[in-house]
């Protein structure tokens, strides 16, 4: 009968638009997959350039501390003192070649401060980062952990720089900083 021939017809029609309406979901939700994918892989690389280039600005503060530790520490005296990137480049402890700006396009500032400890001064230096685009909390955790002593300054929380993973923490004030988070870290104690 007609009927059944187009009833047939109609349920075959149905089958191919349902199947048609799923493939398009499955592909829709492998490439929302692939994308976000993508776009983490691009952020871990970021990561991976950004604790990279802060080890080696870390490494040069590092340097121009123990090299100054004399100077510093009178200049501590009268509380916490900041040390730009160039100054520690003109000292000759950062190459040349390595650039002033982390990935995320922020400059990096060394605040050394004097503490006590066992009735000696000593120095303890933080270097933090500033400027540039605003990294995600996400995208900080994940570079202050590839960076043995790495942290940083949440926006969440811009009075505290910390460790990575809880291993350290510290009022940015008592650095004679102030910071509005976004920043990565690194502590020199």
């Amino acid at each position: 009968s007609p009927r059944k021939e187009s009833s047939a017809a109609s349920d075959v029609y149905k089958r191919q638009v349902l199947e048609a309406l799923l493939v398009t979901l499955l592909f829709a939700a492998v490439m929302g997959l692939w994308n976000w994918y993508q776009a983490d892989y691009v952020a871990t690389i970021t990561s991976r350039q950004a604790a990279f280039h802060q080890k080696q600005v870390g490494n040069a503060a590092a340097a121009y501390v123990k090299n100054n530790y004399a100077a510093l520490l009178t200049s501590t005296a009268g509380g916490p003192v900041t040390v730009s990137l160039d100054t520690i480049r003109n000292a000759g402890n950062l190459p040349a070649a390595v650039p002033l700006l982390n990935p995320y396009g922020q400059a990096y500032t060394l605040a050394v401060r004097r503490a006590t400890q066992g009735g000696q001064a000593i120095l303890e230096a933080l270097l933090v980062s500033g400027g540039g685009a605003d990294v995600s909390e996400t995208d900080l955790r994940r570079t202050a952990a590839m960076l043995e002593g790495g942290g940083f300054v949440l926006t969440r929380q811009p009075a505290i720089a910390q460790g990575s993973m809880g291993s350290w923490q510290v009022p940015v004030a008592s650095f004679g900083l102030s910071l509005p988070g976004g920043n990565l870290s690194l502590i020199h104690i």
